[in-house]
């Protein structure tokens, strides 16, 4: 459950980050997103490009988490970092560009 408030939320006990400036800089999509394409032995690597980007901290309650509860998560502790609300952000993809792999040598 997410506290949607007029101010930024204040880091989260425990959270690794210094301030929110630090945690800003994990707060979105990366520029890039990749996949990997088995019929070319490719990877494909699309890029995004965001504007308007002003995510907002907010304060958060976890209640649960299934993904945490599978291998090999489950084997760690949790520690919620920074949580961020964002709306109305114009995203753009642009055509994936094909990077052939090496084979390996036998």
């Amino acid at each position: 459950m997410a506290r949607i408030g007029p101010s930024p939320a204040p880091l989260p006990a425990g959270s690794p980050f210094a301030n929110e400036k630090e945690a800003r800089r994990f707060a979105g999509p990366l520029p890039y997103t990749f996949d990997y394409e088995q019929e070319t032995h490719s990877i494909i690597r699309i890029r995004g490009l965001r504007q308007d980007w002003n995510p907002q901290p907010v304060d958060v309650e976890v209640r649960k988490n299934t993904f945490l509860q599978q291998e090999p998560f489950c084997r760690a502790t949790p520690i919620l970092a920074n949580a961020f609300h964002v709306a109305n952000v114009p995203y753009q993809w642009f055509r994936g560009v094909r990077i052939p792999l090496q084979e390996e040598a036998a």
